[in-house]
């Protein structure tokens, strides 16, 4: 998945069923009535599956871009470094000691051998452990190198962070845990809208960063060989 385009079809492609199946729940909630609660308890539970699923699909899918580009790993940002090394980073921290032979100085070698070839494969793939708030989306967001309010300017983001973590995320815990909680139609119909919104806006944040190569360093701070 070298080129632009290609990640964005693949993105695009991800994106596209989760909005058919978004916009179908709205048309069936539309319709439905008041009393059909379990339409509207189900639809909760499935606006946050969609949520987690595009999160995780199209971070890993905006790495695997990354890394298939010709590139080397001394021209690569931090982030883009720690995920290349972060398998061998987290076997290393079992070591006791900085000394260790098999741990620490494994790590050291590798990096000092490795430093000017090109990337390869990305050795961490994007996780919210089921809980996809916005601690896990900023997470996610800076470990790849985008901006973790995703642009949102302050009060944007702060609308946001309730958006995700109550209306949607806790509200959806509440269903799936069993509680009994009253999902208007109302409410879901505006979460689902306000869903599809924030999709399109980590599609567009990823579109850019990857046009704009934002994984590459500036040329005056490249890692020198020596």
């Amino acid at each position: 998945m070298r080129q632009l385009s290609d990640l964005g079809d693949s993105i695009q492609n991800d994106l596209a069923w989760r909005k058919k199946e978004v916009s179908d729940l709205r048309a069936a909630a539309s319709l439905a009535a008041e009393s059909d609660r379990y339409i509207f308890r189900a639809g909760q539970v499935l606006l946050c599956a969609h949520w987690e699923g595009f999160l995780k699909k199209s971070a890993d899918l905006y790495l695997e871009h990354i890394f298939s580009q010709d590139i080397r790993l001394c021209e690569c940002t931090p982030n883009i470094i720690a995920i290349a090394y972060f398998k061998d980073v987290m076997y290393a921290s079992e070591a006791k000691s900085p000394g260790s032979k098999n741990h620490h100085i494994s790590l050291a070698k590798k990096i000092r051998n490795d430093i000017n070839t090109k990337i390869s494969k990305p050795k961490w793939q994007a996780s919210t452990g089921g809980n996809p708030g916005t601690a896990e989306l900023s997470a996610i967001l800076e470990s790849i190198g985008v901006d973790e309010n995703l642009g949102m300017s302050a009060a944007e983001w702060s609308t946001t962070k309730v958006f995700i973590n109550e209306q949607l995320l806790k509200d959806r815990h509440a269903v799936a845990h069993g509680q009994r909680l009253t999902i208007k139609k109302g409410d879901l119909l505006s979460r689902s809208e306000r869903l599809l919104n924030l999709l399109d806006t980590v599609h567009d944040k990823l579109m850019d960063s990857a046009a704009n190569k934002k994984y590459i360093i500036h040329s005056t701070e490249l890692i020198s060989p020596n």
